[in-house]
């Protein structure tokens, strides 16, 4: 699943990238490439103009997995974000 994202991230389809990310982490929530998948989601998340979501993506990384060297992708990622709207 996650190769097969990263494969339209490459193409620039992060809508496709995004389904098989998703089913990634569906299929083996604790796997190996399970904090690559939350990553990525993000990545597709954020190209797709969803910069809330994209943030869950990550902060859901860095809580689950805080020793995966993704975590510090996703913190570097979260802290290039816009500070979100207050309600």
């Amino acid at each position: 699943y996650y190769w097969l994202g990263e494969v339209h991230l490459v193409q620039n389809n992060p809508k496709a990238a995004l389904v098989n990310f998703k089913a990634g982490i569906e299929t083996f929530p604790k796997g190996a490439k399970a904090p690559a998948n939350l990553l990525k989601m993000g990545v597709a998340l954020q190209q797709l103009g969803q910069p809330d979501l994209a943030r869950g993506m990550w902060q859901k990384l860095v809580k689950d997995f805080p020793k995966a060297p993704e975590a510090e992708k996703a913190k570097a990622k979260l802290a290039e974000l816009p500070k979100p709207a207050k309600k």
